[in-house]
C-alpha cells in the first residue's frame, strides 16, 4: 500500500508549544497548552490535501510505515544572482528556518488520525529539502514489512 500527496504553497514548520494561565469562574488559575494558530491551519492544510489526493486511503493500526518527504522552499527574494544560480544548478541547498524536522513533524502530526493511526508507526524516513520557484511539500508513504 502507498500513497502520495503535495501540499501547494510554503512549507511551514511545526511551532513550540505555548502556554497561557486561564482563570475559572471560581478565581482558581491553571495553566493551559495550546498549539500556535499558524501551525493548526497548516496542519489542517496537510489533512484536507492528503483527504482530496488520497481519497478512501488509511493505513492499518498495526503496521510499520516509511516515510519520504521532499521540501522544497521558496526562493528568498534577497538572494543574489550568483546564489540563484547555484540554486538552479543544485548545488545550494537550504539552510535556513523552518529548519526540515520542524516542517516534517508538521506534516506528520496533520495526518495523525486521518493517514495512519499516530506517527509513531514511522519507522523509515528519507528526507530532502531544497529551493524552488513553486515552493511546496510532496509526501509519499507506504507500508513496510513489519507489524509495530
Amino acid at each position: 500500500m502507498r500513497a502520495s500527496f503535495t501540499v501547494d504553497g510554503p512549507p511551514v514548520g511545526k511551532g513550540r508549544s505555548r502556554s497561557r494561565i486561564a482563570t475559572t469562574k471560581d478565581g482558581h488559575q491553571f495553566t493551559t497548552h495550546y498549539t500556535p494558530a499558524k501551525t493548526r491551519r497548516y496542519e489542517q492544510i496537510v489533512r484536507l490535501e492528503f483527504e482530496r489526493q488520497c481519497p478512501g486511503v488509511r493505513f492499518p493500526d498495526d503496521r510499520a510505515l516509511a516515510m519520504t518527504v521532499k521540501i522544497y522552499k521558496p526562493i528568498p527574494a534577497s538572494m543574489t544572482k550568483k546564489n540563484r544560480a547555484r540554486v538552479e544548478a543544485k548545488e545550494l541547498r537550504p539552510g535556513k528556518k523552518p529548519d526540515i524536522s520542524n516542517i516534517i513533524k508538521s506534516i506528520e502530526d496533520g495526518l495523525n488520525g486521518v493517514a495512519y493511526k499516530d506517527d509513531s508507526q514511522i519507522v523509515a524516513r528519507n528526507d530532502e529539502a531544497w529551493y524552488d520557484e513553486r515552493p511546496r511539500v510532496e509526501v509519499e508513504i507506504s507500508v513496510v514489512g513489519y507489524r509495530v
